[in-house]
C-alpha cells in the first residue's frame, strides 16, 4: 500500500489564539527533506517586514494565509520587476516578473486583499504616462503598446482564461521572460517584420477551485508540454475568510502602512528605470552563505526528482533555482537591506519555494486516489488484529474474517479483495492448514515469534 502524499502541504488557517512562531530549522539548511512546507511555515519564514504584511492582511480581513501570501507575492513581483534583475543558475540576469494563480473559494478574501495591496500601486502609477494595466487586453493590443512595465491582474480568472490572451500561453511565457513580440513595418520589405522589445510583465489571476480544476482538466497536457504551467506559481485554499481572526494579531498592525510606503518607493525606482527602457537594469548579487543555502535546497530537489516525486513534471523541478532566486530578490528589495541577497532572504526563499512546489504538485499532479481494496484493507486490518487478540491467537480462518466483515455490511467479495491487498503488502499471509483432516485457508501475521502489532 502507498504512504500518503503531500501530508503536510496545502493550506492552513491558524486558530485565533495562535501565536506567531519561526520556521523550525537551522537557517544554514533548507526545509526538512521529504516534507513540503505549509502556508504557516512559509509565512513564518518570511523576512520580518514582509511577514508583518501577510499577518496584517490576515488580521484585517480574516483571509487564509495561502491567499494572503499569494496575492502579496504577485503584487510585489510587479512592484519590484522594474527595480532589479536576479541571476539565474548560469549567472545571467533574469526578470523578477512572475505568473501567479491564486485559487480560493468564494468569500475567501481573494479580491478584497488584492484590491488592498493594489491601492498604493494605483497611486504610485497615476503619473506614469504609459499604459501599464492590461487586465482587459488582447494579445494584439499588448504587442502594439509594447509595455515597459506591465501588469495583468484579473479578479475573474474563469473569464480571463476564455480570452485570447488567457489562451495564449506562448505570449504569457514571453512576457514573463522579459520580451514582447512587436510588429513593425520594415522599410523595403513588403510584409511585416517581427522583433522583440524588452518588458517587465507580471500576471496575477484569481479564480475559484472548481473553475480552475475544470480549466486544468482541459489544458493540463498543453500547459505542461509548452512549459507554461512549470512557470506558474500557484497557491490554493479551501478556507473561507475567518472573521473571528480579525483583530487577533495586534503585533502585525502597521504592516499594511509599511507596505504602502515601501511600494511607493520601489515603484519610483521602477519608473525611473522604465523611462530608460530598462537599459542597464542591475542584477542583485548573492552572498556566499546565501548561495550555499540555495545549493543545499537544489540538491534536495534533485534527490526528490530521482525518487520520482515530480513524475512527468521534472521540468518544473529544474526551475527550482529560478523560483528561489526570484523569491530571494523580491524579499531582499522589500526589506531594503542592500544590493546583495543575504542568507536570511535566501533561506526564506527556499521555504516559500518549498511551499509553492507542494502547492503546484498537489494542484497540477494531485495524488491518485487509492484503490478501494487498499482503503478497505486499512479498515479491515485493525479488526483482524483485534479478533486475534480476543482469541489469544496469531492466526484465524479466512472464512471467519469474511463472516466478521459482514458486521460492517461487506459482501464476501469485498472482504476477499481487501485481504488480497493485505497479502500483497505483506501485512498478512495466507497459509493452507489441515484441521481435522480438512484443508483450511488460514490467515496469519507474517512473524514466527510471539508478536502482536499495535492496533492500527
Amino acid at each position: 500500500m502507498h504512504t500518503p502524499a503531500y501530508t503536510s502541504g496545502g493550506g492552513y488557517m491558524p486558530s485565533p489564539n495562535y501565536s506567531q512562531r519561526q520556521f523550525l530549522g537551522d537557517r544554514n539548511t533548507s526545509p526538512v527533506f521529504g516534507q513540503f512546507a505549509s502556508a504557516l511555515d512559509a509565512v513564518s519564514a518570511l523576512p520580518p517586514r514582509l511577514r508583518k504584511v501577510v499577518w496584517n492582511l490576515h488580521g484585517t480581513y480574516g483571509v487564509p494565509l495561502d491567499i494572503a501570501l499569494g496575492n502579496v507575492l504577485g503584487v510585489l513581483s510587479f512592484v519590484c520587476q522594474g527595480v532589479s534583475n536576479v541571476l539565474d543558475s548560469k549567472g545571467d540576469p533574469m526578470p523578477l516578473s512572475t505568473i501567479v494563480h491564486v485559487v480560493g473559494v468564494p468569500f475567501g478574501g481573494k479580491s478584497a486583499t488584492f484590491v488592498r495591496l493594489m491601492r498604493p500601486v494605483h497611486a504610485a502609477m497615476a503619473d506614469w504616462p504609459h499604459q501599464w494595466d492590461f487586465d482587459d487586453s488582447t494579445p494584439q493590443g499588448i504587442k502594439r503598446v509594447s509595455p515597459v512595465l506591465g501588469l495583468c491582474g484579473c479578479e475573474e480568472g474563469d473569464a480571463f482564461f476564455e480570452t485570447t490572451f488567457g489562451k495564449d500561453f506562448a505570449l504569457q511565457i514571453s512576457l514573463r521572460d522579459g520580451f514582447v513580440p512587436v510588429v513593425t513595418r520594415a522599410k523595403d520589405v513588403g510584409g511585416d517584420r517581427k522583433k522583440k522589445a524588452r518588458t517587465r510583465f507580471t500576471i496575477v489571476v484569481l479564480i475559484q477551485p472548481d473553475r480552475y480544476d475544470e480549466w486544468l482538466g482541459k489544458h493540463r497536457k498543453k500547459g505542461l508540454g509548452s512549459g507554461f504551467l512549470q512557470r506558474v506559481w500557484m497557491v490554493r485554499s479551501k478556507e473561507e475568510s475567518n472573521k473571528s481572526a480579525i483583530g487577533w494579531y495586534p503585533q502585525a498592525d502597521g504592516g499594511l502602512d509599511d507596505w504602502d510606503e515601501t511600494v511607493s518607493v520601489l515603484l519610483d525606482r521602477a519608473k525611473s528605470n522604465g523611462e530608460r527602457h530598462l537599459a542597464n537594469l542591475p542584477a542583485l548579487d548573492v552572498a556566499v552563505d546565501a548561495g550555499y543555502v540555495l545549493n543545499q535546497a537544489q540538491q534536495q530537489i534533485d534527490f526528490m526528482v530521482a525518487q520520482g516525486v515530480f513524475r512527468e513534471a521534472s521540468a518544473m523541478a529544474r526551475r527550482y533555482h529560478e523560483r528561489v532566486s526570484v523569491l530571494a530578490g523580491l524579499f531582499q528589495l522589500y526589506e531594503g537591506t542592500g544590493p546583495v541577497i543575504a542568507q536570511e532572504s535566501m533561506f526564506a526563499a527556499t521555504v516559500v519555494a518549498n511551499y509553492l512546489t507542494g502547492q503546484w504538485l498537489g494542484t497540477v499532479l494531485p495524488p491518485e486516489a487509492e484503490p478501494q481494496d487498499e482503503l478497505d484493507a486499512y479498515e479491515l486490518m485493525p479488526r483482524v488484529v483485534r479478533e486475534m487478540r480476543a482469541r489469544n491467537m496469531f492466526g484465524i480462518r479466512e472464512s471467519e474474517i469474511v463472516t466478521l466483515a459482514k458486521n460492517i455490511k461487506w459482501m464476501p467479495s469485498r472482504t476477499k479483495f481487501a485481504l488480497m491487498a493485505l497479502y500483497a503488502a505483506g501485512q498478512l499471509r495466507l497459509v493452507p492448514r489441515t484441521i481435522n483432516g480438512r484443508r483450511v485457508d488460514f490467515v496469519e501475521l507474517p512473524v514466527s515469534s510471539p508478536y502482536m502489532p499495535p492496533l492500527l
